[in-house]
Order: C-alpha cells, then sequence, then structure tokens
C-alpha cells in the first residue's frame, strides 16, 4: 500500500474516531460536547482540501453542519490547492454545496412542488423563494471558486454544475434580503434577465445592485457564468476571465433535483 494511501486512511479513521467520541459526548453533557466539537474543528483545520472532502462521505453526507462546516474550511484554503483537486474532487465539492443548501429533509418536498409546477416565471420564482427560505448559509468563497474552476466548467457533470449554480444563486439571495428583494432589484434594474444573451456583469448588477458585498458578487458571478455554460451562451467566462468553450449539451437535459430543467427554473428571474 502506497505511504500516501495509507495516511489518508489513518486520517479517516481518526476523523470517524473524533465524530463517533463528539457524539457520545453530546449524550451526556453540552460543555463537553462543546469543547470537544471545538477540538474536532480544530483537527479537522489541519486537514487537505482532500481528507476533507473524504470525511464528508458515508455517514456524514447526511448531516447538513457537518458538510455546512467543511465548506468553510474549504473556503480558508489556498485556492491553488483546491484548483489542483481531480475534477472528481471538485465534483464532490460541488455536490456538497447543494447538499448544505438543501437541508436532506426539505429536498423530497421541494422536488415534489417542482414537478407539480407548470414551467411558468411566476411558478418558478416559488420554487426558488422556497429555496432561499430553507436553507442555512455559508461561506461561499470555495463553491464560487470550483464552480467557475476552468476544468470543472469544461468537463463537471453538466446536472452537479446546475444544481451548484442554483444553489449559490440561492445563497446570495438569502444572504441579500431573500428572493423578493433580488426580483424587486431585477425589475428597478430594467426586467428579467436572459441567462443565455445577457452578460455576466450586467446580470449580477441587476439582481445585486450596488450596495452588495464583493464576496456576494463573486459568488453570483460565478453561478451566472455556469448557468451562462449550461444555457448554451458562447460567453461564459471561467475565473480567469477566459471564456469556455460550449459544451455539447442539451440545455433541455441540465435539471435542479432532477425534475426541472435548469431553463425554466431561471425563468424565475
Amino acid at each position: 500500500m502506497k505511504k500516501k494511501s495509507f495516511e489518508k486512511i489513518v486520517f479517516i479513521s481518526l476523523c470517524f474516531s473524533v465524530s463517533v467520541l463528539f457524539s457520545a459526548c453530546q449524550m451526556f453533557t453540552t460543555s463537553w460536547g462543546t469543547k470537544l466539537q471545538r477540538n474536532q474543528q480544530e483537527f479537522l483545520k489541519k486537514a487537505s482540501a482532500s481528507d476533507l472532502l473524504a470525511f464528508t462521505q458515508g455517514a456524514n453526507a447526511s448531516k447538513s453542519e457537518t458538510v455546512k462546516a467543511v465548506l468553510n474550511l474549504l473556503s480558508q484554503k489556498d485556492p491553488e490547492e483546491l484548483k489542483k483537486l481531480p475534477v472528481a474532487d471538485k465534483e464532490t465539492a460541488l455536490k456538497l454545496t447543494t447538499d448544505a443548501t438543501l437541508p436532506m429533509e426539505k429536498i423530497s418536498e421541494i422536488a415534489a412542488q417542482a414537478g407539480n409546477l407548470a414551467s411558468t416565471p411566476d411558478e418558478m420564482g416559488k420554487i426558488v423563494k422556497k429555496l432561499s427560505d430553507n436553507m442555512g448559509t455559508f461561506d461561499t468563497k470555495a463553491s464560487a471558486q470550483l464552480l467557475s474552476d476552468p476544468e470543472a466548467m469544461r468537463k463537471a457533470d453538466p446536472n452537479v454544475l446546475a444544481n451548484a449554480a442554483v444553489s449559490l444563486i440561492a445563497q446570495v439571495a438569502a444572504k441579500n434580503g431573500g428572493y423578493d428583494k433580488i426580483k424587486d432589484n431585477i425589475q428597478t434594474g430594467g426586467g428579467n434577465i436572459d441567462f443565455k444573451n445577457d452578460s455576466a456583469d450586467d446580470i449580477v448588477g441587476k439582481m445585486l445592485g450596488a450596495s452588495a458585498s464583493q464576496e456576494d458578487k463573486a459568488a453570483l458571478k460565478a453561478a451566472v457564468n455556469a448557468a451562462k455554460l449550461l444555457s448554451g451562451a458562447d460567453d461564459a467566462k471561467d475565473s480567469a476571465g477566459n471564456t469556455v468553450p460550449k459544451r455539447d449539451i442539451d440545455p433541455e437535459k441540465v435539471k435542479l433535483l432532477g425534475i426541472k430543467p435548469l431553463s425554466d427554473i431561471l425563468k424565475a428571474f
């Protein structure tokens, strides 16, 4: 067995042990649980980006708070470390963006509602509003970087990109007054958005106005460029500002939660 593989197995085993101890400790006292939670966070801060992603698999995959904590830690990593991750790991991180945005108990409810709604702007708006009203927020820097990563944009599963893009839009909306506020901004800025033909900068400007933070603008721009790429636009840009070649995909087959085409969801704006 290679040394690196052995070290990863040891690390994941230690993470599992810490998680078990944390859960057991919570059963006895709050003070001990709080102390051990801090220890767990300190332990995970030392982990590589790849090991953090491995930690979220298996039993931890359904734990929203764990997933959000890992995304927060990934956002503290050197961007070069995230850039060097293999495509499979980048996809895993983008899936976590969706998992953290949509609590597991809400996904089936939202998916069922989406399946029963007509594909009109008002009906799709109900879906996006429900997304932004039923989630916890987290540090979006890592998600934004990976969603606009040149390799991820060219090679990652289109459905993974679509789900992460909508999740990131919902995250930014939640931090900036909610869906209704974003929609008001759009109307004030000149009306509905065309993700395929409008520039990313124009779309971000319409959705957020001038008062949003640079971090939220950057996150939204990453999501918008991914949505443009998946909509068949020929001017989608990656994080380096380079145009991403159009992919051989059918926009109507790229779906949110496997239910509604992304093109329908984007009508909400």
